[in-house]
């Protein structure tokens, strides 16, 4: 019989595993910095099939408890929301996936809260608000590719 995912916690592939990443993130939350609080080693992924102790150090991360549990909680939700806007946006799916492939490979050169903030500076920014907006709307009535180029006018 499979162990339970509590059960594959306590093996000790797992605790060195744990260890390592506790230690790398210098025994704080990596969200709210907190390190007084009881802190998680948090999987940014799964695979099926996959054992906790099998993944890189770069797929998890330290959380403290309130913070791994608001990210267990809230996770498949702001998925859904983000899946909602591309279709709302009318994005095809080659389109989807270029998005996930640019983001994925930017996130890997770059640190990946970097490239967050600098994403939502970028969109947040008046100039930069209109100039992906920009883009949208020419692609609107083009039909065709983004330009972020255009002229808003």
């Amino acid at each position: 019989m499979a162990k339970k995912y509590s059960e594959k916690l306590k093996d000790p592939r797992w605790q060195k595993i744990r260890l390592k990443v506790l230690e790398r993130d210098g025994w704080a939350c990596r969200k709210c910095l907190a390190d007084d609080r009881t802190l998680h080693v948090h999987h940014l992924y799964y695979v099926s099939g996959k054992e906790p102790w099998e993944y890189d150090l770069d797929a998890l991360m330290t959380l403290c408890e309130e913070c791994h549990q608001d990210e267990y909680e809230y996770r498949r939700e702001a998925e859904d929301k983000l899946l909602e806007v591309c279709r709302i946006l009318k994005l095809w799916a080659d389109e989807v996936d270029t998005l996930a492939c640019d983001l994925f490979a930017a996130g890997h050169a770059e640190q990946p809260r970097a490239l967050f903030e600098a994403l939502s500076w970028a969109m947040r920014a008046g100039e930069g608000q209109r100039a992906v907006m920009a883009a949208f709307e020419h692609r609107r009535r083009a039909g065709g590719e983004a330009n972020p180029e255009a002229d808003p006018k």
